[in-house]
């Protein structure tokens, strides 16, 4: 669990030294299909159809946001903006696996999961 979250935040924290704060709070929601793909995977879970489209629909918006990064060829700092996205939507994958591997080892556990992540 701590090597997880440990490489997640460090992740995110090189990519917010480059990244805008909009863009911060946009490109972690990315954190929400990838979880839900990676439960269906591990998991098995299932969802509904509307739980699905949500998470197109925040595919759609980061996509939108990233677009005029992956298409502009005017400055570097597309590219670099593109890069660092990449690198903070790819800190989500350890930060869900930290999160569904508490759900199995702790599951039927009665513990505070703010307490634990603390400790």
């Amino acid at each position: 669990m701590g090597f997880l979250d440990s490489i997640a935040g460090i992740m995110q924290i090189f990519a917010a030294t480059y990244l805008p704060g909009s863009l911060l709070v946009l490109l972690v929601q990315s954190a929400i299909p990838i979880s839900m793909f990676l439960s269906r995977v591990i998991l098995k879970e299932k969802y509904h159809g509307t739980q699905y489209a949500a998470a197109i629909i925040v595919c759609c918006g980061i996509l939108l946001v990233l677009s005029p990064s992956l298409t502009s060829s005017d400055d570097g700092d597309g590219a670099a903006t593109a890069l660092w996205g990449g690198v903070l939507i790819a800190s989500c994958v350890p930060m869900c696996l930290s999160s569904i591997y508490k759900e199995i080892a702790l599951g039927d556990t009665d513990l505070d999961p703010v307490y634990l992540n603390a400790w």
